[in-house]
């Protein structure tokens, strides 16, 4: 047995004939697999009020009038089709029953005027946002070496966004850096080495947007005095 769902969904903006006379079971099966539950119609005779349970065929009785049911299902292998009633649940086999095929060809008429509902077709849902790249830097160059004099130099930073924060700050007394103060995105920064006095050469550094610049300075000169003669 195939059912499609019984119950309606929100969400339906207009109605799609399915056949409006002579309908074939392959019509109706069709429809129900594209559309879901479709609506017919069908004449009702007085031995339909007796359905209790079992597959429905016209057997005798007057014409009691026309009605409007809900197809949902199918069942190739006992012949017939699913359909929702509209008396609760105490009528038929819980308020739905099933009517053979052959009905399709008789004077109950089913099927004559079938609808499908056309659903609207819901918005897609929206890509979320790229998640922003990460804040990486590259700083060039990565050390320098000066005389004994001192001097000054520049350290070039490479940000990947231009929001992207970073800092310079020397690790020693004898390197000043200038403008330590916060920077944004890509930038050059400024420092100077003071003079080494001392006769042995030294190593210190700087951390750039958290990278290390290294510098070394050379000792200082040991100028021997002339003998006197």
């Amino acid at each position: 047995m195939t059912l499609s769902a019984v119950s309606f969904v929100s969400g339906v903006v207009g109605q799609q004939a399915v056949n409006t006379s002579s309908p074939t079971v392959n019509a109706i099966k069709n429809a129900l697999t594209s559309y879901g539950p479709l609506v017919t119609t069908m004449a009702v005779y007085s031995d339909f009020f007796s359905y209790r349970t079992g597959i429905y065929t016209y057997t005798t009785g007057s014409l009691a009038g026309h009605h409007a049911v809900q197809i949902v299902g199918y069942d190739d292998v006992a012949q017939c089709f699913v359909v929702k009633n509209s008396w609760g649940t105490g009528w038929g086999e819980g308020g739905f029953f099933r009517i053979a095929y052959s009905e399709l060809n008789s004077p109950t008429q089913f099927g004559d005027y079938t609808l499908a509902y056309v659903m609207a077709t819901p918005d897609p849902t929206p890509e979320p946002d790229p998640a922003p790249a990460t804040c990486s830097f590259s700083i060039s160059p990565t050390a320098a070496t000066f005389r004994a004099t001192g001097g000054t130099g520049s350290i070039t930073v490479t940000a990947t966004r231009t929001d992207c924060a970073w800092t310079a700050v020397s690790n020693q007394g004898w390197i000043t850096v200038a403008s330590a103060g916060s920077v944004t995105g890509s930038g050059t920064i400024s420092y100077s080495v003071s003079v080494n006095n001392e006769t042995t050469a030294r190593t210190g550094s700087i951390t750039v947007a958290g990278l290390t610049f290294t510098v070394n300075q050379k000792a200082a000169r040991i100028v021997k005095p002339k003998a006197v003669k």
